[in-house]
């Protein structure tokens, strides 16, 4: 367990009383989907396993602590057992159950008896041609065969579909006859379809399902979600994930359906259904892109801390952008900004949008019968109108699934005491490394230990810088980072801001290798007369002349003559055969320049220490090189973050990296004079490398890290979360997450589906750090 704050200390005080639980013997294969479903002494969770064609259920019983239940302390929290009762029960889920759905059925004298529906890859078996389905399966029923060993389970239920269902919702309203909504889509891919289901207890005393509503998509659905308590229900919402969409069309955020205004089946061709977008890029963007979703969730009913009203359930809309060719990055030189007043010659690339694009969250107000629009940014009130939209949050790593929670949440302050918050709203979203962030809704930006228990924000700043080799005698070139200055983008030596410079080890390499050209072979031939050496290597070397960041074979801006300076150029690392001529015998120990580029080769300039003749190529003479950046009009130092190179800089030019905003710093609201939101793109950090020219390969190399009262933090600790930090949590992947809350708990608690390590989460926010209490359990 990781509260991605301070995790030393954290993890002494779970020693105390509060070590998360571990229930070990789930054979969890790939847990893709989380329901549940009630019955009258106890709740069943249904895990989804899609890498074993099953579903798994754990007890949870639900009488408060104290009062006599049929569901006794040794049941709690476990699994369902099998007929032989010392293995975990497997419930038969047809082929590849991917997402599943909890239906709070009753039966006509009112006694809980729940079902689940499962939508996956699943037929009907023995009919022909293969007819998709979805399967209902009947809790009470699993549940009294898991008790009595004479006792089979009855076989599931089936309800026919048109084509594969990727996803399924019910209402969570309890009653006889409950709603749920299917999303299909053709095997080959395309638009899908809506199909609504009334799930009821059939005369035989099983769930069944039985579709009465029907209508056509004209996008990607991904993702489905029913607004909270709504019994009709009256809305169905969906993520939008067709790629490569238009911005405020097809492709951009989610749908909202009227349930009651789709058709009754039985019209064809299947008509349409009757939608209202909701998009999820900014119109203010230039150009202004689409934002795809593959995931959403609707916010339960909540106060607005503003004027103390309740906002309605299904009021903001949380989702998770998909992955965007249109946002890959893109390191190209650009225009500096303006009110930035650096000097002319300054390089100004931009950071770029992570994963293209994948994970990021957007917070939409839905506005029902009207327009939706981006919640403000902050500091912004939230239902506030006409200020700009904020900015999508990245976690560290991206999101996968989301969900919202009202609950409090234990931070950890400085001297890791836990310390209650309570705010009015939760967002919880599960990422790819396994962790499960807490998103202060209210305030759009996610939680933060430090800021948010009253102690100083962590502000992004320098941690080392260090030359490597160290130059033996001489002068030596100099790293300075732009110094502060007016401005918002300025207030910090490197002009770092929090919520856009992000915790990274920086290089900037002198006449450095160019990424992925560390070895080049090909065949060297040299024609009579030619000043050149030929370097075929069968493959076009495209990719790096035309990267905006590489620009290899740029033209050289040497005022000195060789050896004294070089464009770009290549060192020989071996030959193949040696040996065939003099000239060949040895390898050069010189820099050789790139006279040319062209088709699937280039041209090397002979220089004293590499000019073998015609003559050396009889034979076939096969050459392994190194290509470095030299000193050109694109720039002789290569900057580097982590292994991303962002662009090249010439020596006494001041380089400004820009890029997107991931998260919103700690800007309290003033009433007399509002301060104006941050905006969606900062400066990450900007430098000037100057001095005297090193030997090739010469390199700074610094660290910028969050620091906390002068103490260094990691990037990750400025957001807080919950993971598994043993060896299975590395493996990360963390899927859906399912809210829940019963009589025999005090706090709400959420479970998160660890799809990559096999598992389970469990966790209870209010109770982080608490002694004597367990607040976090892994069913493995």
């Amino acid at each position: 367990m990781n509260r991605i704050w301070w995790l030393a200390p954290l993890l002494a005080t779970l020693g105390c009383g509060s070590n998360p639980s571990v229930i070990p013997a789930g054979d969890f294969s790939g847990p893709s989907g989380l329901a549940i479903a009630p019955l009258p002494d106890r709740d069943l969770l249904f895990i989804a396993n899609q890498g074993s064609n099953e579903l798994r259920a754990v007890t949870l019983c639900t009488a408060p602590a104290g009062v006599a239940s049929p569901c006794s302390p040794q049941e709690d929290q476990q699994l369902l057992p099998a007929p032989i009762r010392l293995f975990p029960g497997s419930i038969l889920a047809g082929e590849r159950p991917l997402r599943i759905a909890g239906a709070p059925l009753k039966t006509a004298d009112g006694v809980l008896h729940g079902a689940v529906l499962v939508a996956g890859l699943d037929a009907i078996p023995g009919v022909l041609p293969r007819q998709n389905a979805l399967r209902v399966l009947d809790a009470a029923d699993l549940f009294a065969a898991s008790q009595d060993k004479s006792k089979s389970a009855a076989l599931p239920k089936f309800v026919p579909l048109t084509d594969v269902p990727v996803d399924v919702v019910a209402s969570d309203a309890q009653g006889t006859s409950v709603a749920a909504v299917v999303a299909t889509q053709p095997a080959a891919g395309g638009p899908g379809a809506l199909t609504v289901l009334t799930v009821t207890v059939g005369p035989d005393g099983l769930a069944m399902g039985t579709a009465t509503q029907q209508c056509a998509l004209d996008f990607v659905p991904a993702r489905l979600a029913l607004v909270p308590g709504d019994a009709g229900p009256q809305r169905v919402y969906v993520a939008d994930g067709t790629p490569g969409g238009t911005p405020g069309g097809v492709g951009d955020g989610a749908v909202e359906v009227s349930v009651p205004g789709i058709p009754a089946i039985g019209a064809a061709p299947l008509p349409a259904c009757p939608t209202r977008r909701l998009p999820a890029s900014d119109p203010a963007d230039s150009p202004r892109l689409a934002r795809p979703l593959r995931s959403l969730a609707l916010s339960p009913t909540f106060t607005n801390p503003a004027d103390g009203a309740p906002l309605a359930p299904g009021s903001l809309l949380l989702g998770v952008t998909s992955e965007d060719k249109a946002l890959c990055t893109d390191h190209a030189p650009r225009t500096c900004p303006a009110d930035l007043g650096v000097p002319a010659g300054t390089v100004c690339v931009d950071h770029g949008t992570r994963s293209c694009g994948r994970g990021r969250l957007v917070l939409i107000s839905t506005n029902v019968g009207g327009q939706s629009a981006l919640l403000p940014a902050p500091p912004t009130a939230l239902t506030a109108s006409g200020a700009p939209p904020m900015a999508p949050l990245s976690p560290p790593t991206p999101a996968r699934e989301v969900a919202f929670m009202v609950t409090g949440l234990r931070l950890f302050a400085s001297g890791n005491i836990p310390t209650l918050v309570k705010p009015p709203l939760v967002g919880l979203a599960s990422t790819e490394d396994g962790t499960t962030v807490f998103l202060d809704v209210v305030n759009r930006r996610f939680f933060n230990d430090a800021r948010d228990t009253g102690s100083f924000p962590p502000v992004p700043q320098l941690a080392s810088t260090t030359l490597l080799p160290l130059p033996a005698a001489g002068a030596v070139p100099t790293f300075q980072l732009a110094p502060a200055a007016s401005g918002a983008s300025k207030q910090f030596d490197g002009w770092v801001n929090a919520g856009v410079t992000r915790s990274a080890q920086w290089r900037v390499v002198w006449h450095g290798t160019m990424p992925r050209l560390e070895s080049l072979s090909g065949n060297l031939s040299r024609a009579p007369g030619s000043p050149t050496i030929r370097l075929t290597t069968g493959k076009s070397l495209a990719p790096w002349t035309s990267a905006p960041e590489l620009q290899l074979g740029a033209p050289s801006a040497c005022a000195l003559p060789y050896p004294q300076c070089v464009g770009d150029f290549v060192r020989i690392l071996s030959y193949s055969p040696s040996g065939t001529c003099a000239a060949l015998s040895t390898v050069p120990s010189v820099d050789v320049p790139i006279a040319a580029i062209d088709g699937l080769g280039m041209q090397l300039q002979a220089v004293p220490g590499f000019d073998p003749g015609p003559e050396c190529f009889a034979s076939t003479v096969t050459a392994a090189v190194e290509v470095h950046a030299g000193t050109t009009t694109a720039g002789a130092w290569m900057v580097f973050e982590g292994l991303d190179v962002l662009g090249r800089l010439p020596t006494g030019a001041q380089f400004v990296i820009t890029g997107p905003r991931f998260d919103y710093p700690f800007n309290p609201p003033d009433p007399l004079a509002p301060p104006p939101p941050p905006p969606p793109r900062d400066v990450v950090v900007s430098f000037t490398v100057a001095g005297e020219e090193p030997v090739a390969g010469t390199f700074f190399s610094f660290t910028v890290l969050p620091f906390l009262n002068g103490s260094k933090i990691t990037d990750t600790q400025t957001v807080t979360g919950v993971r598994d930090t043993t060896p299975r949590g590395q493996a990360g992947f963390a899927g859906p997450i399912l809210v829940y809350s019963s009589a025999r708990l005090g706090d709400p608690v959420f479970f998160t589906a660890l799809t990559g390590e096999d598992a389970v989460l469990e966790a209870m926010p209010a109770q982080f750090g608490v002694a004597n209490t367990v607040s976090v359990r892994f069913f493995y």
